[in-house]
Order: C-alpha cells, then sequence, then structure tokens
C-alpha cells in the first residue's frame, strides 16, 4: 500500500506529466476553438457561407465555409483579436470582432438577411403606335428584380440621366423612355451598357450593369399597296418594301379597321413574317369599311421599327 502511494506521489511531481491545461506542460497549447450556424431571416441555416477570420496581431487568415444545415467549424485557432466576416452572394454582410481565448470553446449563431439583385434585364427599342399620329421612338427597359428588402430601383444611363424603375408584377420591373427625355439620343447609347441602383432597406446601394443596346433601327420598311385609301376585295393583299438589312430579322404587318372612319381596332396581325417575303395575303374576310395598316420590322434581341400608316377601303357589295 506504501509502495501504491509512494507511486501516485512520484508521478504527480514528475517534471514530464502530461496535463494539456498546464502552461508549464509539454502538450499546452495556445489555441481556442470556434463554431457556430449560419441562418437566414426564416431561422434555415445556410449552405455554402463563407466565414473568414482575419487575426489584428498575428496577421493569421482562416477561411470556411458552413456546411448543409449552416454550421461552420474553427479548430486549434491562435490566440488573438480576430475580424470575423460572414459572406454569401446576395446576403447582407456580417462583420464583427471577437477575441480567442486559450481553450475556449464557443458557439456563436449569425442571422444574414438577403439583399436584392438583378436577375436578368433586356433593354430593346421600339416604335410605339399612336395610330393617325407621329409615331415616336422609345426604350423599353424590363428587369427582372429579385426584390428582398428592396427599397426602391432606378436607371442611369450613359448620358447621367435618371430615371426610376416601376415594379409591374411579381418582380418585374420596366421603364419606357422616350427620346424627348434624354438629354442627348439613341443613337447615341447604341453599344452601351445602363447602370441599375438597387436601394435596399438597410440602406446598401447595389450596382449592377445592363446587356449593352444592340441598335436602333430607323431605315424602316414602307406600305407599297394598298395606300391612300385604295379599294381592295374582301381578302386583299399587301406588299411592302424591304430595306437591306445588314442582320437578321423578321417582318409583321398589323391592319385596324377604322370604327366609323376615326377609332381603329385591331382586327388582323401575322408577327413571323420572313424576311425574305415583301407580300402578305390576308386570308380573312374583311367587312367593307375603311382601314389602315402598317409594316414593322424585328431583329433578334426584340428592337422593333414601325412603318407609317397606309389607308385602304374594301367596299360593299352591290
Amino acid at each position: 500500500m506504501l509502495i501504491f502511494l509512494f507511486l501516485l506521489l512520484f508521478l504527480a511531481c514528475s517534471p514530464e506529466r502530461d496535463n494539456v491545461y498546464d502552461p508549464k506542460a509539454k502538450n499546452y497549447k495556445k489555441t481556442g476553438s470556434l463554431c457556430g450556424f449560419v441562418f437566414d431571416h426564416n431561422g434555415t441555416g445556410l449552405k455554402g457561407v463563407e466565414i473568414t477570420l482575419q487575426g489584428e496581431e498575428k496577421k493569421n487568415t482562416l477561411i470556411t465555409k458552413s456546411e448543409d444545415n449552416g454550421f461552420f467549424k474553427f479548430f486549434d485557432i491562435p490566440l488573438d483579436s480576430y475580424l470575423i466576416k460572414v459572406y454569401k452572394e446576395n446576403y447582407r454582410e456580417v462583420n464583427f470582432y471577437k477575441r480567442i481565448n486559450n481553450y475556449q470553446v464557443e458557439t456563436l449563431k449569425i442571422t444574414l438577411f438577403p439583399l436584392p439583385y438583378l436577375k436578368n434585364c433586356q433593354i430593346v427599342s421600339y416604335y410605339e403606335e399612336r395610330y393617325l399620329l407621329p409615331e415616336s421612338l422609345s426604350l423599353l427597359v424590363n428587369c427582372e428584380i429579385e426584390d428582398r428588402n428592396l427599397k426602391e430601383s432606378y436607371l442611369l444611363l450613359p448620358t447621367l440621366d435618371t430615371f426610376y424603375l416601376a415594379r409591374i408584377k411579381n418582380q418585374s420591373y420596366e421603364r419606357v423612355i422616350s427620346e424627348e427625355e434624354l438629354r442627348g439620343n439613341f443613337d447615341d447609347l447604341v453599344g452601351k451598357s445602363f447602370k441599375v441602383y438597387l436601394i435596399s432597406n438597410f440602406l446598401d446601394t447595389l450596382i449592377f450593369e445592363t446587356p449593352p443596346l444592340i441598335r436602333i433601327i430607323r431605315e424602316l420598311p414602307e406600305p407599297l399597296y394598298p395606300i391612300n385609301g385604295e379599294a381592295t376585295s374582301y381578302q386583299p393583299t399587301l406588299i411592302f418594301s424591304s430595306p437591306k438589312f445588314r442582320f437578321t430579322h423578321n417582318f409583321f404587318i398589323k391592319v385596324y379597321y377604322l370604327l366609323n372612319n376615326r377609332f381603329p381596332i385591331l382586327c388582323y396581325s401575322d408577327t413571323l413574317i420572313s424576311q425574305n417575303d415583301t407580300v402578305v395575303s390576308i386570308r380573312d374576310s374583311l367587312i367593307a369599311g375603311l382601314y389602315l395598316w402598317r409594316v414593322g420590322v424585328k431583329d433578334a434581341y426584340g428592337n422593333k421599327g414601325l412603318s407609317k400608316e397606309a389607308l385602304f377601303e374594301v367596299i360593299s357589295k352591290k
């Protein structure tokens, strides 16, 4: 019994003891550990969140990513005061400082809030249909925006003109811009991109760039027959000119019945006329009265040009 007690006393006093919490021990470590979870605003764990630790004194940088349930971990972190950055694309970044103490094991719970972002955007030019009035060239800017926490959105053009985007439905936002609203003209914008500014409810300013405006179609097809109120049959044939465009395109026509010779009502349209065709036969029988028609051209990007109106008349059978 005395021998056993003597052995215990010897081991307790031995300089080779292996107590990792004793600063004099060989295996004593000056490190700590940090783990935690990253959630969204609904409490769902976020995967793929990048967590970065930047040491202030020793300039250590440690990086990891959260797992499927939002869990992350750092083991054996050198003792230091760290700037912790928590980042995921389209979420508001979180930054804070934390001191890592010796043998500290701490679990954090971090919440990230979603930010608005531009999902898709298209810019097309077209001529507004005003019937019997001079046509007006306009741009349609249509954006699909993930609008969680969106406060407002607007466009900045290369001409330095600013236009707010209006929500149409769901995540669709758009703005129609007429040439008269610009400091310059639309031709100055061809080949250039616009800036989309999204302001979040947290007052973050997020800037995105649209695809460039491809072209403005100013050289237009024109009606050749019938025009100037010429009389036609109930199934008229329409003929129009075809400029020598250097881009892929198709033509379209629209025919309007003039109710009381005044109010246009769309009664026939053909939107997929081959770029090699300039003659269209209307198979539907038209009622007697006065009509106007227009021919347009559309490129592969949606840019449109529209001719002036031409009149013809279908005369009653006797």
